[in-house]
């Protein structure tokens, strides 16, 4: 009994040095910081994900730069849009909105997006 488990740990043991790893660089990054979402919360949502890959780009950009992320912003007809990161540099301010999905994206007039597949 004990030799099974002691076999379950040791070839189990790269799966999680990998998981511990990732999850402390997850701790120390900004989007971490500014949305304070745990790691296991992020891991599972693609949309999560795909914002915490983005900033984490991001966040080798050269340059001063800060991170606004899931704001929300007014909308022009009395609402809020909710906007995934806003991307304050030296050299702009950028908006960016994280999309999981697949197919061609078309951008027409004032920030109308469609996309088809």
């Amino acid at each position: 009994m004990i030799e099974g488990v002691i076999l379950f740990l040791f070839l189990t043991s790269p799966l999680w040095i990998f998981i511990i790893t990732k999850h402390q660089k997850y701790k120390k990054s900004t989007y971490r910081k500014e949305t304070m979402n745990s790691y296991w919360k992020v891991i599972r949502d693609k949309g999560l994900l795909g914002e915490y890959f983005t900033t984490q780009r991001l966040d080798k950009v050269n340059g001063y730069h800060k991170f606004l992320v899931n704001c929300y912003v007014p909308n022009g007809k009395g609402g809020t849009s909710e906007t995934d990161i806003i991307f304050l540099h030296e050299t702009g301010i950028y908006v960016i909105e994280s999309v999981n999905g697949q197919g061609k994206i078309s951008i027409s007039g004032h920030a109308k997006i469609s996309s088809k597949k």
